[in-house]
């Protein structure tokens, strides 16, 4: 029931405000990020000179499901293949064009 005793202390998690406060070994001692996630949206770059875009779709189903093979712009794009010389190979690139970002930041916090 829980995850154990965390601190070694009695107790099984620690909450603030009513969120869980959760470790992380890559946060630096002394500071505490409280990240709401639904604040934050990830923008796609639909174009990149010299690339092709990478299109996605589900597979195409009968019946009410068959709208989703629409082909979805996944923010990757890909270099035309060039060919080396004296190799028997190709060689292509292998780009992503996004940017994240918060549409919310009052709803994000840091403290120390």
């Amino acid at each position: 029931m829980g995850r154990g005793l965390v601190a070694q202390a009695g107790f099984t998690d620690v909450y603030f405000k009513g969120i869980p406060v959760i470790e992380d070994e890559k946060c630096p001692e002394g500071e505490l990020y409280m990240l709401n996630t639904d604040t934050f949206e990830l923008a796609l770059f639909t174009t990149l000179p010299d690339s092709t875009p990478i299109m996605m779709a589900s597979a195409p189903i009968e019946g009410q499901y068959d709208k989703n093979f629409n082909l979805k712009d996944t923010g990757f794009h890909r270099s035309p293949t060039l060919m080396p010389y004296d190799q028997y190979g190709a060689i292509t690139h292998l780009f992503f064009a996004g940017q994240m970002y918060c549409i919310q930041p009052k709803y994000n916090g840091f403290f120390t």
